[in-house]
């Protein structure tokens, strides 16, 4: 077999979003505290604060999930998100006050994007 591992330009090439058109990143640390498993991601709570989450952690709502589509107005920000079985979370965040909360579904996200405006969204721990 030949050598598989990628050059960092051919790194960056996969991590660039091309609909959002900027460079896609994940945060990850390493906590070697004793009894600690490892990786974890770095992530901000609904609070605003930075916590960590284990890679794969399925108590995390939105571990394998993916960018389906975003929309940024000025005024509502929504981003959509969706796993591999088609399942999909929408994040909108009023800009003037800060306030995300969340809408979710099992599938058809085509649909439920197209008509994110009349979607019945919830807070976080509502949500989840």
């Amino acid at each position: 077999m030949g050598d598989i591992r990628k050059t960092e330009q051919e790194i960056l090439n996969e991590s660039y979003d091309w609909l959002l058109s900027l460079l896609g990143v994940s945060l990850w640390g390493y906590d070697d505290t004793p009894g600690a498993t490892g990786a974890r991601r770095l992530a901000v709570n609904p609070s605003g604060q930075l916590e960590t989450s284990i890679a794969g952690d399925t108590s995390d709502p939105f571990s394998g999930y993916g960018l389906y589509a975003f929309l940024d107005d000025g005024v509502i920000m929504y981003i959509m998100e969706q796993n591999a079985s088609g399942a999909w979370i929408i994040t909108k965040v009023i800009q003037a006050t800060g306030v995300t909360t969340y809408a979710k579904g099992s599938s058809d996200a085509a649909t439920n994007w197209a008509n994110r405006a009349s979607l019945i969204y919830s807070d976080y721990n509502s949500t989840f």
